[in-house]
C-alpha cells in the first residue's frame, strides 16, 4: 500500500549510487533555448553525470532540473513485460541507423531550429526482448515562446526480426511510459537537494473520476504559509482560480477547470482550427464573452520544489522556480480518448489522453531483476498495491507524504500489435516558470516567464501550425520523423547566432563576429530575412535582460541592416522589446544605423566577470498573424569552457607606479557567496587591481593566522586573482581577513576585505 512508497527512513543513499556506465552511449548538447538539456542516443531525455546537464532554467545556470529520464515500452506478456530494468540502461543506439562520428542520425536544423534525431532499439543486456525500434526526433527553438520546451516525434516499430521467439506475434495491453527522476534544484542551498520535490498530474478528465470516485473526495492541500499559495486548493487541476492566457494568468476564476487548455481563445489557434475544416464563425463563449472551441484536459505530469523546509524554502523557491514537466500532445488512438461527433461547427474528432500518471521516491524504485518487470508493468497500466490501484495518484500531500527524491511515470495506451506494427506519439518536456508563470526577480530581472501550463498549450499551437487539423482532429497529421520538410511546426524562425569572440585589450573589450546570419534563409518562409545584430553585455552571469521603459537591460547597442528606413527599424524594436527606437536612444543604447560585424564596449571596469552576447534579428513576415514579428536569436554565443560552462571574461587594470598604494585595490568587496554567478559554477575569485609590476600579496586572518602568499610579476597587467584557497587547498571560511601588499622597494599597504556566503 501507499505505506510502502511513502515510509519515511533515514537516507544513506546518494545520487551517487546510480551512476552507471555510459558505455559507447553518446550525447549532444541542446542549449540554444532558454531551457538545456544533454540530449541522449539511447532513449534519455537527460542524465545528469560529469558533463552533461539536464533541464537547466535559465540555460545558462548550471541548475539541473532532470537528473534521469528516459522511456519504457511495456506489453501483456508473461505477466507483464517492460523493455528495461529500472534505471539501468533501458535502450541502446541502433548503430545501423546513426552517423557513427556524431552517434545521432542528424543533428542540426531540420523541423525545428535544431534538430537531435536518433535511432535506437532493447539494450543488448535486456531479455526477452520485444522488438522494437525507435525513431525519436527532438525539436528545439532559441525564440519565445518556442525556447522552454523540447517537442519530440516518435515511431516506436515492432520489428519480428528483432524480439524473442517466445514473444507472440500479436500482443495487448501495450504501454508507452515516459519516466522522469527530476530534482529541483541544484542551484538549491540544500547540500541533498533532490529531497525537496512534489510531484503532481494536471488535467484529470470526468472517465476517470467516473471509474474511480475516489477522486471526488480528495482535498488539496492548503495552508495559512504564503510561500505555499501555488498549492492551496490543488486537485488535479479541476480547481478555478485562475484565468490562464497565452502569454499571462490572472488570478480570477474564468468558468473553466485550471488543468484545462481553453482552445480556440487565441487568433492562432482559430487560424488552425479553421484549416482543419472547423467553422469559426459561431462557437460558444467563455463567461467573459471569449470564444473557445473546446477544452483540452493537459495530461501533464510535473515535478517541483517542495517549499516546506522553513530554513531554506523563501531563498530556494527564488533559485529553483521551475516546474518541470512532461505532456503527450499527440497520440494513435486508445480508449482513453474522447471521441465526439460532428455537428454544425465542427467535423468528428477526438481528444488525445494519457492512461496513467504514477509516481514513487527513491527508496521504493523498481527492483532491478526479478520482479522488476512486472512491478514496472503495473505501474505504467497504473493498477498496482503500491499506488492503491489509482491510475492518476494523488499528490504526495494527499497521502501523509513529507520531502522527498520522487518520480513521476506519464503513460499512453493500451494498444494491441500484432508485428510489425508502429505506434505513433508526440511527446512535449520542458521547464516552466511555475505553473502559471510569473516575474523572475532573481534571474532575468523581473521579466514575465511563461509557466508550465501555458507551455504545453503553446507546444499544441507548434505542432499543428501548417497542418490540416488540430487538438480535436489530429489523425490527419500523424507525426513522421523521417519526413523533412513536413507541414507541421510552421514556426517563427530567428536568424541562426553568429560565431562570437571577444577579448580585452587596453582596457576594453573588442567583440568580432561572422555572418552566418545574413546569408542563412529563414526555414519557415524561405527568405533572407536578416535585418540586423543586437549586442548585449552582463555582470556575474550570462542572464541577459531585455530592456524596459526604465532601464535598457542588458542591451549595450543595435545595428541595422545598411539601407533600412527608421519606420521599419521602429517596427522591429517594437516587436523585439515593444519600446521604440526614440525610447531605446533616451534609455542609452547605442543606435548603429548601418552594418557591422564589430564592436569595442570601452565602459567596462576592471577585475568584474563580463559576459557578452550578439544576437541577429529579422524582419517582420509577411504573414505576422500566423509567423509572428521580428524575431531574435538565442543569447547563447557567449564564451564557454570546453564542457560548456559559461566563461568569464576580466578586464585586467593597468600596472600602477610608485603611487600604486593609492590606487590598489580588493573587488569585489565584499564577496557574496550567494550571489548569482556563484549558481554558474564559475569559480569564486577576488582581485587585488592596481598593483604594481612586481609585489607580493599576504592574506591573514583577522586573528593573524596566515592564509596564503600571492606573487605578481607582470609588467603589462596590474591585476592578481585569488581564487579563495588556502596554502593547503581548503576553501576559506566566511568573514573578515587582511591583506598585506608589498612592492619590491620595501613598499606596503593594508586592505581588509570580508567574504559572505
Amino acid at each position: 500500500m501507499f505505506g510502502d512508497i511513502l515510509a519515511l527512513i533515514l537516507i544513506t543513499k546518494t545520487k551517487d549510487a546510480y551512476y552507471y556506465p555510459m558505455g559507447a552511449t553518446k550525447y549532444t548538447y541542446i542549449n540554444i533555448g532558454e531551457v538545456s538539456t544533454a540530449k541522449f542516443n539511447n532513449g534519455l531525455y537527460g542524465y545528469n553525470v560529469t558533463d552533461p546537464v539536464s533541464y537547466n532554467y535559465p540555460a545558462s545556470i548550471i541548475s539541473n532540473y532532470l537528473y534521469r529520464g528516459g522511456l519504457w515500452i511495456g506489453a501483456n506478456v508473461n505477466g507483464g513485460l517492460v523493455s528495461a530494468e529500472f534505471y539501468n540502461d533501458e535502450l541502446e543506439s541502433d548503430d545501423n541507423y546513426i552517423n557513427p562520428v556524431t552517434g545521432f542520425r542528424y543533428i542540426g536544423p531540420g523541423k525545428s531550429a535544431k534538430d537531435v534525431y536518433a535511432v535506437f532499439k532493447e539494450a543488448s543486456s535486456v531479455s526477452p526482448k520485444l522488438g522494437v525500434r525507435v525513431f525519436e526526433r527532438t525539436l528545439s527553438w532559441p525564440n519565445k515562446p518556442y525556447n522552454q520546451f523540447f517537442i519530440h516525434e516518435y515511431w516506436v516499430m515492432f520489428d519480428p526480426s528483432l524480439k524473442d521467439a517466445a514473444i507472440p506475434n500479436s500482443i495487448d495491453s501495450v504501454f508507452i511510459g515516459v519516466w522522469f527522476d527530476a530534482d529541483a534544484c541544484a542551484a538549491s542551498t540544500r547540500p541533498s537537494f533532490w529531497y525537496d520535490n512534489l510531484v503532481f498530474f494536471d488535467g484529470l478528465y470526468k472517465k476517470a473520476i467516473d471509474e474511480d470516485p475516489r477522486y471526488l473526495s480528495l482535498n488539496g492541500y492548503t495552508t495559512d504559509d504564503p510561500l505555499l499559495e501555488y498549492l492551496n486548493g490543488v486537485n488535479f487541476g479541476l480547481e478555478d482560480k485562475y484565468t490562464i492566457l497565452g502569454d499571462n494568468a490572472i488570478l480570477e476564476p474564468d468558468g473553466i477547470p485550471d488543468g484545462y487548455i481553453v482552445w480556440g481563445d487565441d487568433p492562432i489557434e482559430r487560424q488552425i482550427s479553421a484549416k482543419a475544416g472547423v467553422d469559426t464563425t459561431n462557437l460558444p463563449t467563455l463567461p467573459d464573452g471569449r470564444k473557445y472551441i473546446y477544452l483540452i484536459p493537459r495530461g501533464m505530469s510535473y515535478i517541483f520544489y517542495d517549499a516546506r523546509d522553513k530554513t531554506v524554502n523563501e531563498e530556494n523557491i527564488k533559485r529553483c522556480p521551475g516546474f518541470v514537466f512532461a505532456s503527450f500532445i499527440w497520440a494513435d488512438p486508445t480508449i482513453n480518448d474522447s471521441a465526439f461527433s460532428a455537428n454544425n461547427i465542427m467535423p468528428a474528432g477526438r481528444i488525445v489522453r494519457p492512461h496513467a500518471h504514477q509516481w514513487w521516491n527513491i527508496e521504493t524504485d523498481p527492483p532491478s531483476a526479478g520482479q522488476a518487470n512486472a512491478d514496472m508493468y503495473y505501474y505504467m497500466a497504473g493498477h498496482i498495491a503500491k499506488t492503491e490501484y489509482y491510475r492518476f495518484v494523488p499528490i504526495p500531500l494527499d497521502r501523509n507524504a513529507t520531502q522527498f527524491d520522487y518520480r513521476f511515470l506519464l503513460t499512453i495506451g493500451p494498444y494491441s500489435v500484432t508485428y510489425p506494427d508502429t505506434i505513433r506519439f508526440v511527446l512535449v518536456t520542458g521547464v516552466g516558470y511555475g505553473l502559471n508563470g510569473g516575474n523572475d526577480n532573481y534571474y532575468k530581472g523581473g521579466a514575465y516567464i511563461l509557466g508550465a501550463r501555458q507551455l504545453v498549450e503553446i507546444a499544441y499551437r507548434a505542432f499543428y501550425l501548417g497542418t490540416n487539423c488540430d487538438p480535436g482532429h489530429p489523425d490527419n497529421c500523424p507525426p513522421n520523423p523521417e519526413q523533412f520538410p513536413d507541414n507541421h511546426y510552421k514556426v517563427p524562425i530567428p536568424p541562426p547566432s553568429p560565431s562570437l569572440r571577444y577579448s580585452s585589450q587596453a582596457g576594453d573589450v573588442i567583440l568580432v563576429w561572422d555572418n552566418r546570419p545574413e546569408i542563412t534563409p529563414d526555414y519557415v518562409t524561405n527568405e533572407l530575412d536578416f535585418a540586423g545584430y543586437a549586442i548585449y553585455r552582463t555582470l556575474f552571469a550570462p542572464s541577459f535582460r531585455m530592456p524596459t521603459q526604465n532601464d535598457r537591460g542588458s542591451l549595450l547597442a543595435i545595428s541595422f541592416k545598411n539601407g533600412t528606413p527608421d519606420s521599419r527599424k521602429d517596427s522591429i524594436v517594437k516587436s523585439l522589446y515593444n519600446l521604440s527606437l526614440q525610447q531605446l536612444r533616451d534609455l542609452g543604447v547605442i543606435i548603429i544605423d548601418t552594418l557591422v560585424r564589430s564592436f569595442v564596449d570601452n565602459t567596462v571596469s576592471p577585475g568584474f566577470p563580463y559576459f557578452y552576447a550578439v544576437s541577429a534579428f529579422d524582419f517582420p513576415t509577411t504573414d505576422p498573424l500566423t509567423y509572428g514579428l521580428s524575431q531574435q536569436s538565442a543569447l547563447d554565443n557567449y564564451l564557454k569552457t570546453s564542457t560548456g560552462a559559461p566563461l568569464p571574461l576580466y578586464v585586467g587594470s593597468e600596472v600602477s607606479g610608485d603611487d600604486w598604494r593609492d590606487k590598489v585595490r580588493v573587488v569585489p568587496n565584499p564577496l557574496k557567496g550567494s550571489a548569482p554567478w556563484s549558481a554558474t559554477k564559475i569559480a569564486q575569485e577576488i582581485e587585488f587591481q592596481n598593483l604594481p609590476s612586481s609585489a607580493r600579496v599576504d592574506i591573514f586572518t583577522l586573528s593573524g593566522d596566515h592564509i596564503i602568499t600571492l606573487y605578481h610579476n607582470n609588467p603589462a597587467s596590474g591585476s592578481l586573482k585569488w581564487n579563495l584557497l588556502t596554502k593547503n587547498g581548503f576553501l576559506v571560511s566566511p568573514g573578515v581577513y587582511i591583506a598585506k601588499i608589498s612592492d619590491s622597494k620595501g613598499n606596503s599597504k593594508i586592505l581588509r576585505f570580508m567574504i559572505l556566503r
